[in-house]
C-alpha cells in the first residue's frame, strides 16, 4: 500500500478513519510536492533563459492551486486534439 500501511488494515477501518489517514498523507506529502514544483519551475526558467529572451510566466501562474474548471466542450476539444496528434498505430491499446 502506498501509504505504508498493511493492505489487510484497509478492511478493518471505517470510511471516516480512512479519510483521516488520507488527509494525514496529503499533509505529509504536500511539502515535498511543492518543493518539486519549485525545482521544476527553476529548471524551466533556466532552460528558457538559455534559449529565449522572452518573459517566462510567474511560478504562481504556472502552479496555481485553484484552477478554473473546464466546460464539457473544452474537455472534449482537448481530448480530440490529443487523439488527433497521436498516430493511430502509437499510444493506443491494441
Amino acid at each position: 500500500m502506498q501509504l505504508g500501511l498493511d493492505p489487510g488494515y484497509f478492511w478493518t477501518i471505517t470510511p471516516r478513519e480512512l479519510r483521516v489517514i488520507f488527509a494525514g498523507a496529503v499533509r505529509r506529502i504536500e511539502p515535498d510536492a511543492a518543493r518539486k514544483r519549485a525545482e521544476m519551475y527553476g529548471a524551466a526558467v533556466l532552460t528558457r533563459a538559455a534559449y529565449h529572451a522572452k518573459e517566462f510566466p510567474s511560478f504562481e501562474r504556472v502552479f496555481a492551486q485553484e484552477r478554473r474548471k473546464q466546460s464539457p466542450k473544452e474537455i472534449l476539444a482537448t481530448m480530440q486534439a490529443i487523439f488527433a496528434s497521436t498516430p493511430a498505430d502509437k499510444g493506443r491499446a491494441p
